[in-house]
Order: C-alpha cells, then sequence, then structure tokens
C-alpha cells in the first residue's frame, strides 16, 4: 500500500526516517486486537523493532490451553490484510509481520493473562521486593491467588511488579 504523505516522517536531507516503535505499537494495537479476537484468541503483545537492518512486527496471543502454530498462520494472515486495510503501519518500507505464541516462560500483565495461565507456576516479584513462587489459582479482576507450599497467598495486581510463568526446574526460585 502506498504511503500517504502524512504517514511519512523526512529528515532534513529529504530522506525518509525511520518509524517510531511506540506509535506502530499504539496503531497495530486495536487492530490486532480485533484479529485475535476473531479466533477466539488473546491478544498478549506487541512489538515492533529493527533488528539486522529490518523492521519486525512481533504480535503475540494465546489462549486457555494454547495455540498451534497452524492457527497462528490463520492469524497472520487476517492480521497482515487487515494491517494493510487500516495502513496501521505507516510508509512504504517493507517490515517482517511475526505471529508467535508468548512462550513457555513468558511475562503476565493483568488478569486476562493470568486467567489464562491459571494451574500454571508462576513467579511473582511484588513491588517491595519480595518474591512470591506458586500454582496460578484463582484470578479475579483485581487480584491472583498463588498456591505456595506454604498455603494460599492472594495478590493484587496493584502490588505485582513483575510476573512470570516459570517452568519447573528452568528459572524457579527456591
Amino acid at each position: 500500500m502506498a504511503a500517504k504523505a502524512s504517514d511519512v516522517r523526512h529528515g532534513r536531507d529529504g530522506s525518509a526516517l525511520r518509524r517510531q516503535p511506540a506509535e506502530v505499537v499504539a496503531a497495530v494495537r486495536a487492530v490486532a486486537g480485533r484479529v485475535c479476537n476473531a479466533h477466539g484468541l488473546l491478544l498478549w503483545d506487541i512489538g515492533f523493532v529493527r533488528e539486522a537492518g529490518r523492521e519486525t512486527l512481533r504480535v503475540a496471543c494465546d489462549r486457555t490451553g494454547g495455540v498451534v502454530s497452524d492457527e497462528l498462520a490463520v492469524v497472520a494472515e487476517d492480521l497482515s490484510r487487515e494491517l494493510d486495510h487500516a495502513d496501521a503501519v505507516p510508509g512504504e518500507q517493507r517490515y517482517i509481520l511475526e505471529v508467535t505464541s508468548p512462550g513457555a516462560e513468558r511475562r503476565l500483565e493483568g488478569a486476562e493473562q493470568f486467567r489464562v495461565c491459571t494451574g500454571r507456576r508462576a513467579n511473582v516479584t511484588l513491588a517491595g521486593g519480595r518474591t512470591v513462587l506458586g500454582t496460578i489459582g484463582e484470578v479475579t479482576d483485581r487480584a491472583v491467588t498463588l498456591e505456595t507450599a506454604d498455603g494460599s497467598v492472594l495478590t493484587l495486581f496493584d502490588d505485582i511488579g513483575r510476573a512470570r510463568l516459570v517452568i519447573e526446574g528452568f528459572g524457579a526460585a527456591t
């Protein structure tokens, strides 16, 4: 799709400037969310990076029970078409679209992501520095219960500094 003049920034020498990652992510978020939702998936994360001289748009999605590569391929086709239609990634330069699952030891942010991962082990660092390792139990809109060796720990999402899934034997603090 041809770029509109307003979509392309130019430097002093008239050459096109690189797209701004934060602007691209913001523009892509709504489109990717709709496409993921249409496939019964949760939009997990979006990133726009420049690596080895190429721009890459990474979109991660998942659902309870996981997602398989054939589903991701269909989502990638639909998302590519919708991104082109919405001109969500401005400019004429090519970019690579990667649609993936978030990975085994993914970051967790917010109730929806914790719900998808109910029953799995997580390492949660609270804003005060305390770390809780446990199995994700009940999830509400405001909190998650982690089942630990010492019992249940109710943690408000507002108190979580960072959280990620852990695979037993890898990255799990004891």
